[in-house]
């Protein structure tokens, strides 16, 4: 299956500057990702819950959500896991 983004993330507004950290390292990597902020004159007039919700569950391979709750010594983990995939698919 073909989708428009390899990982999606989705976060509290308070870990906002987290999320931008991911995306940015992921997206230097060359990992097409998925950050609200990116895309923000996508979404305008847009109903939110419909298009974030379409984006999270059918438009992106991997959604990472809820950053708030991982902790901070899986948090280099997880950006590494991401930086390892093979997306040659």
């Amino acid at each position: 299956m073909k989708y428009e983004f390899e990982v999606a993330i989705s976060f509290a507004r308070s870990e906002r500057g987290y999320a931008r950290t991911i995306a940015s390292i992921v997206e230097a990597n060359g990992i097409n990702v998925f950050l609200d902020e990116f895309f923000e004159p996508d979404l305008w007039g847009k109903n939110l819950v419909e298009s974030l919700s379409d984006i999270y569950e059918n438009k992106a391979k991997y959604c990472l959500r809820n950053t708030q709750k991982i902790s901070s010594p899986f948090k280099k983990e997880l950006i590494l896991f991401f930086l390892n995939q093979d997306y040659a698919e």
